[in-house]
């Protein structure tokens, strides 16, 4: 995956931009050079969280004792836990980053912002995107059926990236490219991206642990939509 972004970005800009179009009447580079002079962008700041916040997937669940469930994965901390005990059990809006699990982003309609929280399960959430996950809860699934919990994902994780490796060592012996090969190459190019992003989030998670029972998953949509226009990153 990375020669190929690699060929695609030398295509792009070394031969598209500099060479002329199809009618032969402009080149792309002179073109967009042209343009950047007499309507030349305007210069904004912005913080990448609330660029994050934009992107993300917006959800709705339950906040109880033990914190917010998606997708068979908890997070909870401190600040969540101190919501909680003001408001009581109530159903939160809250986002998701589809490319890396570690952290949610959960909505404060008493302070109008988003609380940053971590998967108790940190180090397996922010090492894969929302893809890897669905497949490592599928594979748990038809193993032992659908009373599982987290660590039951973990093993299937482990026993995936098993497979997979098997999978590029029998590449390796066939000039052939298999469905099993392609399908083992998207699970390690998405391995890759959730730890880069993982990588860029500099807050250290919360330690905050519950014994409580995973909850419902959540609906897809909130049953009362809030407006979250204007709202800050806390």
């Amino acid at each position: 995956m990375d020669r190929l972004q690699q060929i695609i970005h030398i295509w792009i800009c070394d031969i598209y931009h500099a060479g002329p179009n199809a009618k032969r009447d402009r080149i792309p580079n002179h073109t967009w050079t042209k343009a950047f002079e007499k309507f030349a962008p305007v210069q904004t700041e912005f913080d990448i969280e609330d660029l994050n916040l934009i992107f993300c997937r917006t959800l709705s669940g339950q906040l109880r004792r033990d914190g917010v469930t998606f997708r068979h994965l908890r997070y909870s901390s401190h600040a969540l836990a101190e919501l909680r005990a003001r408001v009581g059990d109530h159903q939160v809006v809250f986002k998701v980053d589809p490319e890396n699990l570690g952290y949610i982003y959960v909505s404060n309609q008493l302070t109008k912002c988003f609380l940053k929280v971590p998967a108790v399960k940190f180090e397996y959430a922010s090492s894969v995107t929302l893809h890897q996950h669905m497949i490592n809860c599928k594979a748990t699934r038809q193993e032992v059926g659908d009373s599982y919990c987290d660590d039951d994902i973990q093993e299937a994780n482990s026993r995936i990236h098993q497979l997979v490796d098997e999978a590029f060592t029998a590449k390796t012996r066939s000039s052939k490219r298999t469905g099993r090969t392609s399908k083992a190459a998207r699970y390690v190019e998405d391995s890759r991206r959730a730890k880069a992003s993982a990588s860029e989030k500099q807050d250290e998670p919360a330690n905050l642990t519950s014994d409580s029972n995973v909850g419902d998953e959540p609906k897809k949509r909130p049953s009362k939509p809030v407006d979250t226009t204007g709202w800050e990153f806390l």
